[in-house]
């Protein structure tokens, strides 16, 4: 099983995958991790760390707040805005 995911503003769609594996949301009472074959749910976010994974690759967003919906195989993020896409500190070679 899937699970299709969409994260928008107001102005823009900022990611649309067919299938994740994990999406882990900075829901309003603590993290909460989003497997495929979740129940329909709705809840609201805070301000945090949005991140959604596919295979190994982690595509992380540090949002505003906003509103996740789950219906079917579809997960849908609405944000009020995001502050910026948090990219990784790769360490130094030494």
């Amino acid at each position: 099983m899937t699970l299709a995911f969409e994260l928008l503003t107001p102005r823009e769609v900022l990611a649309k995958e067919a299938s994740v594996d994990e999406i882990i949301i900075p829901a309003h009472w603590g993290q909460m991790d989003i497997l495929p074959q979740h129940t329909d749910f709705v809840t609201t976010l805070t301000q945090g760390e949005l991140t959604y994974r596919v295979g190994t690759k982690k595509e992380t967003h540090n949002i505003l707040g906003g509103l996740l919906t789950i219906k079917g195989d579809q997960a849908t993020v609405l944000v009020d805005g995001v502050l910026a896409k948090v990219t990784p500190i790769k360490p130094a070679r030494g």
